[in-house]
């Protein structure tokens, strides 16, 4: 019982590192994109 336990943390874990490089990603993104905007014409 007590290694499903610890699997799920891990797995927890996983998920919340994983969102936050999927945030930090979409934020580069939308810079960049704002960055070209207003490089643009």
């Amino acid at each position: 019982i007590q290694y499903i336990l610890i699997t799920l943390h891990e797995k927890r874990i996983n998920l919340h590192y994983y969102l936050k490089s999927l945030s930090i990603r979409i934020n580069l993104q939308i810079l960049q994109e704002h960055h070209v905007r207003r490089l643009g014409p």
